[in-house]
């Protein structure tokens, strides 16, 4: 999902991507460019892309701790961890 402003150019961005073999609609990337935070844009295509795969039959998925995904109903499932290595 994208939020353009008045010329077209991109506000915001919230990435869908819908498993069918386990029925999850994985919600993220959440970005929204800085001089275009605080105007509801993130919560809007965030929004969008819960009412696209609620319509798909999924279930959400959000893999962020990011705050505006408790604000909206989110509660956390599981803690993962993630391990990688500097070269």
């Amino acid at each position: 999902m994208v939020a353009k402003n008045e010329d077209g150019e991109y506000a915001a961005y919230c990435g869908l991507w819908y498993c069918p073999v386990t029925d999850y609609a994985y919600v993220e990337p959440l970005c929204v460019i800085p001089a275009y935070r605080g105007r509801g844009l993130g919560r809007a295509v965030l929004v969008e892309a819960l009412k696209r795969s609620h319509a798909l039959g999924a279930k959400a998925y959000v893999i962020s701790d990011l705050p505006i995904y408790k604000t909206i109903g989110f509660e956390q499932h599981s803690n993962y961890s993630f391990y990688w290595r500097h070269h």
